[in-house]
């Protein structure tokens, strides 16, 4: 019997004895009553734990909450912080590495079913950092303090410390928190400000603060709480638009599989917050991309990937629709003298078609999309006649959709390998590709 059920206390909830049989997509323990599934945030794969539910009949999917545990899993840790269970941050605290890393291996393989049928699949990759190791970070503000959201609420809890955190960040943090719990009204965040990013490189750290609106006096207050709380750099974002407030924002570290160029990057855009991991999924790509010439990138960025393909490609066209993200590249390019990159800022797939319009072809195409992936890659793959696409994934249910539509269109998976950059979050990357054989060029007609 999997589930035993008992009367609560409270009357609106009953206790619920219920063996977990495995993990929810979003990190929950999952056991099932009469079929329906139940939902334990906290619970492990293999257990066997008391939760509460809502009362009456359960005929529909569930939360629970765990309230003991009766079999404990040989993989359960103590949490290594003191906001386990309700910051939202982390779902996996309590999960050791090695079985974090087995479901989300096995989390990889289910959403793409048989795609990967006949496909080399590799092993998931790890750094051996699974603490501390985050570069960067957003905050959200409330009541005048920083923290992250609360487990499934909008509610913002307050943090002075957070284990992933590398250790500069986590001291700019905490000494941030100390001058804001400060009652003086210098320390004081401006109305407005809504969240502050903070990010690292090997011994700098800078902050931008994201505002509603940016007076003359929120510029000077700010300004004055980032220089006393030892930031290297900052600056302010309002609506996309930058200021910066002092110091040097931007953060350099040598491009992952680059022999000379410099990646750049600032607090407010986009880029992997695990350094050690991101070095491992830059070098696969670029095995990955092994043999091309001419190569097209969407989603470059700032030039996590670009970076390290323009040493070994002939031509390469980068498109991104971040122009702050893209100069940044751009301004790395030229200084490592990468003359043969082109910089396109825009929609990917927009661009990616007038490039094929225009009548340029390319090997390989390398993309990089958000969660919501890249609907209509498939055609823009076919437009550009490419005979090897390169799919970098942060969500494998989209990455799973838009395989199906190159597959359709006659490219065949040929690799995978699942990237664990987020360890303690059931977060996950994943490098898939697709190849299919280059059509012969259509005969010009002969002259009459």
């Amino acid at each position: 019997m999997s589930a035993v059920l008992s009367e609560s206390a409270a009357s609106d909830e009953r206790v619920v004895d219920l063996d977990i049989e495995g993990f929810a997509p979003a990190g929950d323990g999952v056991g099932h009553i009469q079929g329906a599934a139940v939902f334990v945030p906290g619970a492990i794969e293999g257990e066997r734990v008391r939760v509460a539910i809502p009362a009456g009949p359960v005929r529909a999917p569930t939360q629970g909450r765990l309230l003991d545990i009766l079999s404990r899993a040989p993989d359960r840790l103590p949490p290594a912080c003191p906001h386990a269970g309700v910051c939202g941050g982390c779902q996996w605290l309590h999960v050791a590495p090695r079985r974090q890393r087995t479901t989300k291996a096995a989390m990889f393989a289910q959403a793409l079913g048989q795609l990967l049928d006949g496909v080399e699949t590799r092993p998931l990759a790890h750094a051996s950092q699974d603490l501390r190791y985050r570069a960067r970070a957003t905050l959200h503000v409330s009541g005048g303090r920083l923290g992250f959201s609360q487990k499934r609420s909008h509610a913002v809890v307050a943090v002075n410390t957070c284990p992933l955190l590398d250790d500069k960040l986590s001291a700019a943090l905490t000494t941030l928190q100390t001058l804001l719990a400060e009652k003086s009204e210098s320390w004081r965040l401006p109305r407005g400000c809504v969240d502050v990013a903070l990010a690292c490189d090997a011994s700098r750290v800078s902050a931008a603060f994201f505002l509603e609106r940016l007076s003359d006096d929120a510029e000077r207050r700010l300004s004055r709480l980032a220089r006393h709380a030892a930031l290297d750099g900052a600056l302010a974002v309002v609506n996309g638009r930058v200021t910066p407030l002092f110091g040097k924002p931007v953060l350099q570290r040598r491009a992952p599989s680059s022999t000379s160029a410099i990646l750049r990057t600032r607090p407010d855009l986009f880029a992997q917050a695990h350094p050690q991991a991101n070095a491992l999924l830059v070098s696969e790509v670029v095995e990955r991309l092994a043999g091309a010439e001419r190569v097209l990138e969407l989603h470059g960025g700032s030039g996590n990937f670009t970076l390290a393909l323009a040493e070994r490609v002939k031509a390469l066209v980068s498109i991104e629709m971040c122009a702050g993200a893209l100069e940044l590249a751009r301004q790395s390019a030229r200084e490592a003298s990468f003359g043969h990159v082109r910089f396109i800022v825009g929609d990917a797939i927009r661009q990616a078609r007038d490039l094929a319009r225009s009548g340029m072809r390319f090997d390989a195409l390398l993309l990089d999309p958000p969660r919501g992936g890249a609907p209509g890659i498939a055609a823009v793959a076919e437009a550009l006649d490419v005979h090897r696409v390169v799919y970098v994934s942060c969500n494998p249910v989209t990455l799973a959709r838009d395989a199906q539509s190159l597959v359709a269109t006659g490219y065949q998976p040929t690799f995978a390998r699942p990237f664990d950059m987020f360890p303690q979050t059931v977060h996950l990357e994943g490098v898939m590709v697709f190849e299919r054989e280059r059509r012969p060029p259509h005969p010009r007609p002969s002259a009459p």
